[in-house]
């Protein structure tokens, strides 16, 4: 008995480090979610997901940046469409954060374009539309708010949106952290997300800055090339 429970302990302690590593591993995650919209948004307008069910997957859950973005469309040709992002600002009322480029989606396919945009936890996700597109589905738990006029609000504007209906909207994007304030994603788009004053590679800076300028004293070639490969081992 204790020989079993013993192997069964074991087996708990590496399943709970392989998740901790897992997790570890990659700290981006996806908000939103995808599908086929079967549903249209006539005319040009902005329209945003203010509410959904497990966790507000439509809200971001932490400060960083969004990366990339994804549209479903359904088959048939799609008007150009923007990514917004949007944060409360009391009742109906919405700021603009940032929004992606203008893109236009090919239809029957999930569409994926990069963007950057700086966000906080509490913004939502939403949609700017140039005409009419199929891009929701009606479904339980969700809600939207909607603004024809202006239909594509600029960032900084504060608008009051239209509250709308149990709809979901197809759109999701991919958020990594920012850890040095930069706006650049950690995972994708950073070189060096422990400097904020630079998205490229980190500057040499101590022991090794240090080593790799001795290492221009040495009187041959072999001993310069032999020193700067042991530097390049040293921390930053």
């Amino acid at each position: 008995m204790r020989r079993v429970l013993l192997v069964v302990s074991a087996a708990g302690l590496f399943a709970v480090l392989a998740g901790a590593n897992a997790s570890a591993a990659g700290a981006a995650v996806t908000v939103g979610s995808t599908f086929t919209p079967v549903q249209t948004f006539g005319g040009a307008g902005t329209f945003l997901q203010s509410g959904s069910p497990a966790g507000d997957s439509y809200t971001v859950p932490a400060n960083g940046v969004l990366t990339s973005w994804s549209f479903e469309a359904a088959a048939g040709i799609t008007p150009p469409l923007k990514l917004k992002v949007l944060r409360p600002a009391g009742g109906d009322d919405f700021t603009t954060v940032g929004d992606s480029q203008q893109e236009t989606p090919t239809g029957g396919m999930l569409n994926t374009w990069p963007t950057r945009i700086s966000v906080q936890a509490g913004d939502v996700l939403g949609q700017a539309y140039s005409n009419s597109t199929m891009s929701y589905r009606t479904a339980s738990g969700y809600s939207t708010e909607e603004t024809g006029a202006p239909p594509d609000p600029p960032p900084g504007t504060r608008v009051t949106y239209e509250p709308g209906s149990n709809h979901q909207i197809d759109v999701s994007a991919v958020l990594e952290p920012d850890a040095d304030h930069d706006g650049f994603g950690d995972e994708t788009q950073d070189q060096c997300p422990t400097n904020g004053s630079t998205h490229g590679p980190c500057p040499a800076t101590g022991q090794r800055a240090a080593a790799l300028k001795k290492c221009k004293k040495k009187h041959s070639a072999h001993a310069r090339k032999k020193c700067r490969k042991k530097a390049k081992l040293l921390p930053l």
